[in-house]
């Protein structure tokens, strides 16, 4: 088990356009199993916000910074972040850590 002074957990709010969160969660299942079957993600979630129909949160924790940087270089990210970025306007992020939280932001040009 890790140690939980080491790990990364990431909270997440995506903002998509009116109508483009449902197709959005289409792709997420996929990506979510490949997360989940990654070294060192301890879980990994996606789903709609109970209270915006234009949001999806996310919840991710990782054994380490180390592992949630190699999750950022895998095939399934890579391939998935254009996806996201062609239909979402914004995504905030918080990464927290033992003691510390860092937030963390992208803007998109959906086409």
């Amino acid at each position: 088990m890790s140690d939980p002074e080491s790990r990364k957990y990431i909270l997440g709010w995506l903002t998509f356009p009116p109508g483009n969160r449902d197709r959005f969660m289409a792709l997420v299942p996929a990506y979510v199993a490949a997360c989940r079957a990654e070294p060192g993600c301890l879980f990994f979630e996606m789903n709609p916000s109970v209270s915006d129909p234009d949001v999806i949160t996310l919840a991710e924790c990782f054994t380490s910074e180390a592992a949630h940087q190699a999750h950022l270089t895998r095939e399934a990210f890579q391939e998935f972040w254009p996806k996201l970025a062609a239909l979402a306007i914004s995504g905030r992020f918080e990464n927290v850590f033992a003691g510390r939280v860092a937030d963390d932001a992208v803007q998109f040009q959906p086409g």
